[in-house]
C-alpha cells in the first residue's frame, strides 16, 4: 500500500476516511470495554454523541474538495478523543495512550509543521483532562482479580502499537515502491537520452550521405549510358548493379532516420488485423515471408496506432526472429481487454538470462557483428512505450525465444 503524501491532499483525505471509518468501530469496542470489562460509569447519551459527530464528520471530509480537510480531520480526531476520554475515567483511562497514533498519523499524511502542532495539541489535550480523571473508576478488581486498569493498559499498549507498527510499515513499503518509481523514470530518461543521440546521429548520416550518393547516382547513369554505346555490356551491368547500392542505401539511410525519429507525425488509425498480416507479407522477402506461419483472419478485429510505425516495429520483430534460426516463427494477435497484444515466436538458439536483460538496449544486437545494428527491439519498445503500452520478451536457451508488442485495440 502506497500512502498519501504532503503533495497529495486528495488521496491523503480518501486514505484518512478509510482509516476514520475503523477509528469509529474503536471508539465503540474502548467505551464497550470501560463499561463491561472495567465496570466504568460510562455516560452513554455523550459518548453517543462524539461517535455519531465522528460519523458526520467523516462522511463531510468524504464530500469535502480543499487540503486543508486533512489537518482539520486530524484536529477534530484529537478534540473528540479528548472528550472521549474525559467521559472515562480522565487521565487514568489507558486509552489516553492512544494521543501517540494521532501524533504519528500526522506525521504520516501532513507536513513537519502540522505534525509539530497536532504534537503540542495531544499534549495539551492529555494536560485538560487532569480535572476530569477518576482514580477509581478503571481500578476495581476484574479478571483473576487482576486489577482492570492493567488490562486496558496492556489492550491500550497494542492497539497503539500495532497502529503506529502499520504507520511506519507502510510508510517504508511506499519510500520502497516510490524508488521503485524513480529507477524505473531514470531508466526512461536514459532511454529517452539515447533515442535523442540515435536522432541526432541518422539526421547527421543522412545529410552528410545525401549529396555523395545523389553523385554516385548520377555518375552510374551517365557510365550506364555510355556503356551501352561501347562493345562492353559488362561494364553497363556493373553501372546498373551500383545505381541498385546506392538506391539501397539510401532506402537504409532513410529508414534508419525514420527510425531514429518519433513517430508524432504519423496518425493514429484503426487497422484491421488481416491488413497488418498482408502488409507484413510484402514487406518480407518470399522465402521469409514462407517461413512465417500466418494466424487465420481475425474478422473485425482492427488496432490503434500509427500504421507505418506498426509496420515498422512488427517487421522489425519478424525479422530478428527469421535470423535467430532456419526453423519457422509464428505471429499471432491476442485480445487483452483494452489491449492487443502481438507475439513472435521463434525456435531458435534463445538468449541467455544474464543477456537478455539488454535486450532493447540501442545498438545491442546477440548477432555476429555487421549482422544487425541492435535497433529492432529498441525501436519496437519505443513505439509501444510511446501508446500506452510495451514490449516484453522471454527466452530459454535452446528452445527460442518469445517477444510480445502490446498497443491499444481498436474499441
Amino acid at each position: 500500500m502506497i500512502l498519501p503524501s504532503p503533495s497529495d491532499p486528495i488521496f491523503a483525505q480518501s486514505w484518512l476516511v478509510r482509516l476514520r471509518w475503523g477509528a469509529t468501530l474503536g471508539q465503540i469496542a474502548a467505551v464497550g470495554f470501560a463499561g463491561f470489562v472495567a465496570h466504568a460509569a460510562v455516560p452513554v447519551l455523550p459518548v453517543t454523541g462524539v461517535v455519531l459527530t465522528t460519523t458526520v464528520s467523516n462522511l463531510a471530509l468524504s464530500r469535502a474538495r480543499h487540503a486543508i480537510a486533512v489537518p482539520v480531520a486530524v484536529i477534530l480526531d484529537l478534540a473528540l478523543l479528548t472528550v472521549l476520554l474525559a467521559l472515562t475515567g480522565g487521565a487514568s483511562n489507558p486509552f489516553s495512550v492512544l494521543y501517540l497514533l494521532h501524533v504519528a498519523l500526522a506525521a504520516v499524511l501532513l507536513g513537519p509543521r502540522w505534525t509539530w502542532f497536532v504534537t503540542g495539541l495531544a499534549s495539551l489535550g492529555f494536560a485538560v483532562l487532569f480535572p476530569f480523571t477518576d482514580m477509581h473508576a478503571m481500578h476495581s478488581q476484574g479478571m483473576d482479580g487482576v486489577n482492570t486498569h492493567l488490562w486496558g493498559m496492556w489492550l491500550a499498549l497494542g492497539v497503539t502499537g500495532a497502529g503506529i507498527a502499520w504507520f511506519v510499515a507502510s510508510l517504508a513499503s511506499a519510500l520502497r515502491d516510490r524508488e521503485a518509481e524513480l529507477a524505473r523514470l531514470r531508466r526512461t530518461a536514459e532511454r529517452q537520452e539515447r533515442i535523442v543521440s540515435l536522432a541526432t546521429l541518422a539526421a547527421g548520416a543522412a545529410h552528410e550521405l545525401g549529396s555523395p550518393l545523389a553523385v554516385i547516382a548520377v555518375t552510374a547513369r551517365e557510365v550506364e549510358r555510355m556503356a551501352d554505346e561501347l562493345p562492353h555490356p559488362d561494364i553497363a551491368g556493373d553501372a546498373r548493379e551500383m545505381r541498385a547500392q546506392v538506391e539501397r542505401c539510401k532506402e537504409i539511410v532513410s529508414r534508419l532516420t525514420q527510425r531514429a525519429g518519433a513517430s508524432q507525425g504519423d496518425v493514429v488509425t484503426t487497422t484491421a488485423i488481416p491488413e497488418v498480416w498482408s502488409e507484413l507479407r510484402h514487406r518480407l522477402p518470399v522465402p521469409d515471408a514462407g517461413r512465417v506461419v500466418w494466424p487465420p483472419s481475425e474478422g473485425d478485429a482492427g488496432v490503434r496506432a500509427p500504421r507505418a510505425a506498426l509496420l515498422e516495429a512488427l517487421t522489425s520483430l519478424l525479422r530478428n526472429a527469421l535470423q535467430a534460426g532456419p526453423g519457422t516463427v509464428r505471429i499471432r494477435a491476442d485480445r487483452a481487454g483494452a489491449a492487443l497484444r502481438f507475439v513472435v515466436e521463434d525456435d531458435g538458439a534463445g538468449i541467455a538470462p544474464e543477456t537478455i536483460e539488454r535486450v532493447g538496449e540501442p545498438f545491442f544486437t546477440t548477432r555476429p557483428a555487421g549482422e544487425g545494428m541492435g535497433l529492432g527491439v529498441f525501436i519496437a519498445r519505443r513505439f509501444a512505450e510511446g501508446l500506452g503500452g510495451g514490449v516484453d520478451v522471454a527466452s530459454e536457451v535452446g528452445r527460442g525465444t518469445r517477444v510480445t508488442l502490446t498497443v491499444p485495440a481498436a474499441a
